[in-house]
């Protein structure tokens, strides 16, 4: 169990890399057609969920995640609320509806939330690489400072 003011045990070595490269996708259809009409690299969204399901969140997070989260679902996500939207604002709704099913994509939006509430863009961009790095992810798999 972690103090509020510790950093996790390091990562390197805890996940076997050959498994993620060769699992299906973590993503679903609905997923992977979103990321394609946003321009979200899907490869690195999957790695950010990945890792950032390993990081301890308390439960009172993801309960107020699930708030945030159910208030985008109430939305109604029909043709009527596409046409009120810009394209790029509902497609990133309809993203974080997505990822809000899923616990890997919870702890993703929880953990973003919270570096987007402290940092500017660009330290989530360094600091979402440290991770990698602090996770051993093989080279192969590391996203760009673009993709993230």
């Amino acid at each position: 169990m972690m103090t509020p003011h510790e950093f996790p045990p390091s990562l390197t070595g805890y996940f076997d890399w050959n498994t993620f490269r060769s699992a299906s996708s973590v993503l679903s259809a609905e997923q992977l057609s979103i990321c394609s009409k946003t321009g979200i690299d899907a490869d690195t969204l999957k790695l950010a969920q990945h890792l950032c399901n390993h990081y301890p969140i308390p439960e009172a997070r993801r309960r107020e995640l699930a708030e945030t989260v159910k208030s985008f679902m109430d939305l109604a996500l029909d043709d009527d609320r596409k046409t009120t939207l810009p394209d790029d604002v509902y497609w990133l709704v309809k993203l974080i509806h997505e990822l809000g099913s899923s616990d890997s994509g919870a702890a993703l939006l929880c953990i973003c939330n919270v570096l987007g509430n402290r940092h500017p863009v660009e330290s989530i961009m360094t600091i979402f690489a440290e991770i990698v790095k602090e996770a051993g992810v093989p080279d192969g798999l590391v996203p760009s400072i673009q993709a993230w």
